[in-house]
């Protein structure tokens, strides 16, 4: 994924590296509570109770008195409680970084503005140093290739996730006027109409500070050496990665000049045509002019290792029809 530069981005500064909230969790009806906490340093360590499914966010008890050796014992009273502990940890195992195919490092945080900043300069500018300040006469547009917050896991793990940084606190309060932490609780557990309102105004600042600091920040870089700031996002085709991935999938996509996807095969059945036109739908209401697609037969030859099918060789007839779906799309 782009923005490590593999690891030149990060060098001397590990603590931009992706984060996440990591989430333990239980349910009891009174008694003896035992919970192992996931790694990190301790955010939050909370009993809640719960009654009819609804957890009640202002009844909260604070249990980090409770915790010894990353380990929490509590002694629940009678009815039913939501337990639940978060930590704040650096996060690579179980990510998309981990299991892609390409360099295996961990990414950088794309909710602050430090990381990106580095990696334009360790990437970009270069180009503009031995090229000039006009890259618009030699490219039509920059490439990124599948950035994301992490927050996804691709392999079991034995916790939960969610998008996190060092400042999105702070941030939270500056941009929807409340303190995160007494809500926490709720972007994990039903709690009625706040609860909604919680996990809404949760994605939202992530999302901004993903579309402001990386999507953004790439996109003022272009602007000012006439270049267009393209390139494609993680997981496009299913709805159910966009808001762990980017908090708001469209505000960052927005902030592309060249909105792009990517589509590893080369059978025209197999196209992902809804992605294209979405895709084209964010250059239509943006007014872009360019959009583009990473494309190939990948899916027909790659095997990984064990996987004993043989190597699908397709045709120029299938080549052209992968493309005439994805024009009809929006991909020009």
């Amino acid at each position: 994924p782009s923005g490590s530069a593999r690891d030149l981005t990060l060098r001397g500064h590990a603590e931009w590296a992706a984060r996440g909230l990591l989430i333990a969790e239980t349910h009891t009806s009174g008694g003896p509570v035992s919970l192992l906490l996931p790694p990190g340093r301790l955010v939050l360590a909370a009993a809640l109770p719960c009654r009819d499914g609804v957890i009640a966010l202002d009844e909260a008890r604070d249990l980090s008195a409770m915790i010894d050796d990353n380990h929490l014992a509590w002694q629940a009273p009678a009815g039913q409680w939501f337990v639940v502990a978060m930590t704040d940890d650096l996060i690579y195992e179980g990510t998309h970084a981990a299991i892609s195919l390409a360099y295996k490092k961990p990414c950088i945080d794309l909710l602050t503005p430090e990381p990106t900043a580095r990696f334009l300069e360790v990437t970009h500018e270069r180009y503009a140093e031995r090229l000039g300040e006009d890259l618009g006469q030699y490219f039509v547009s920059t490439f990124t290739d599948e950035p994301s917050l992490q927050n996804y896991w691709f392999r079991p793990m034995p916790y939960r996730v969610l998008p996190w940084s060092l400042t999105i606190e702070r941030e939270f309060r500056n941009r929807r006027g409340r303190e995160l932490r007494p809500l926490l609780p709720a972007l994990v557990a039903e709690s009625g109409p706040a609860g909604r309102r919680a996990r809404y105004d949760f994605c939202e600042t992530v999302g901004e500070l993903v579309s402001e600091n990386y999507f953004g920040q790439i996109q003022t870089w272009c602007h000012k050496h006439n270049i267009l700031s393209g390139g494609h996002l993680l997981m496009e085709e299913g709805l159910v990665g966009h808001v762990p991935l980017y908090g708001h999938f469209f505000r960052c996509a927005r902030r592309l000049d060249a909105p792009s996807i990517d589509c590893l095969t080369s059978v025209p059945p197999q196209v992902p045509w809804h992605i294209a036109r979405m895709i084209g739908s964010i250059a239509d209401l943006e007014d872009r002019t360019i959009t583009m697609c990473e494309v190939s037969d990948h899916s027909q030859r790659y095997r990984p290792a064990g996987d004993r099918r043989p190597i699908r060789i397709v045709t120029e007839d299938e080549i052209r029809g992968t493309c005439h779906r994805l024009v009809w799309g929006g991909i020009n």
